[in-house]
């Protein structure tokens, strides 16, 4: 038994880290900020918030925060591409 271990009457054992659901790490790696979905679709971070105000574009509030949902931005820019109202409305 080493000095360390004498005095405490335990062994002292490296606790491993706990592992992250991937399903769990996925969803998180899914979600954008702003400025992460105006260079997603080269546009700029201000007009991203404008959309956002407007509800033109699928957001989530997290409290004071805004985050994006890659999945829901996919169908939303394939709806947009199919829907001529869509379209004009939402591009200007």
């Amino acid at each position: 038994m080493n000095r360390s271990q004498a005095g405490s009457g335990t062994p002292s054992v490296a606790t491993p880290p706990l592992p992250v659901h991937a399903a769990h790490a996925a969803s998180t790696q899914d979600l954008l900020t702003a400025e992460e979905v105006a260079v997603l679709l080269r546009v700029t971070p201000a007009w991203v918030y404008a959309q956002t105000r407007s509800q033109r574009i699928p957001h989530l509030r997290l409290g004071r925060y805004v985050r994006y949902r890659r999945e829901a931005l996919d169908s939303w820019m394939r709806e947009v591409e199919t829907s001529p109202s869509l379209r004009s409305r939402t591009w200007r």
